[in-house]
């Protein structure tokens, strides 16, 4: 037996019995233990940033040794004190559909002598909610026109949702053109039409999380 200084700078004894090194004995510092830190899970898979999907999963794990279940909290987001509860090993769904808004999932490890983990989340918002059909009200040139180019204006294009120009009401088939919303509702989307004959322009809107407008202006 020995002596050493631990982290706090006391002398400690070390015990030389063994035989894993040199000086015939293990090094350890007799009374001493080391508490290593709990490492926050880490979340493998879950919806993106926007998601459509009412009851988005989640996947995650642990590499610690000694875990020995998990909890996991869905709270809206920024709440105080986020409610944790049971869940299964390596994957969390929420048991009945989110309304439409931004949440934070977390989740903890639990370890065997009741320790409590670090907190991995993540933030998602669910949009599932349609937005409405967008407007085409003007065309430059305006009609009649002596060239198949124009651009197609209009409103009611959700902000950040994409608008995209048919000729037809059930809006299928080739587009006319597509653009963003803030292209629609000011310089206008390109588009070509056809020549010699009136053309009518329907429009269609998919929002960020990929909603499309059910019915089509």
């Amino acid at each position: 037996t020995g002596e050493t200084s631990d982290q706090r700078g006391l002398t400690r004894p070390v015990d030389f019995s063994g035989v894993a090194d040199a000086a015939g004995g293990d090094g350890s510092d007799i009374g001493a233990y080391e508490l290593q830190p709990a490492v926050a899970p880490s979340i493998d898979s879950g919806p993106p940033d926007v998601t459509n999907v009412r009851r988005p999963a989640f996947t995650f794990h642990s590499a610690q040794a000694g875990v020995s279940g998990y909890q996991c909290s869905l709270d809206v987001v920024d709440t105080a004190n986020p409610t944790f509860a049971a869940c299964s090993s390596g994957s969390y769904q929420p048991a009945s559909n989110l309304a439409d808004g931004r949440y934070t999932f977390s989740v903890r490890a639990l370890f065997s002598g009741g320790e409590e983990g670090a907190i991995s989340s993540r933030d998602f918002e669910v949009d599932a909610t349609p937005p409405s059909a967008p407007t085409p009200s003007a065309t430059n040139p305006p009609s009649p026109s002596k060239t198949t180019q124009i651009t197609v204006s209009g409103s009611g294009a959700e902000p950040n949702s994409t608008v995209k120009l048919y000729t037809g009401s059930s809006c299928g088939g080739s587009t006319l053109g597509s653009g963003t919303a803030a292209a629609f509702g000011g310089s206008g989307i390109s588009a070509t039409v056809a020549a010699n004959q009136t053309t009518t322009i329907y429009a269609t809107a998919t929002d960020a999380a990929g909603n499309a407008d059910a019915l089509p202006a």
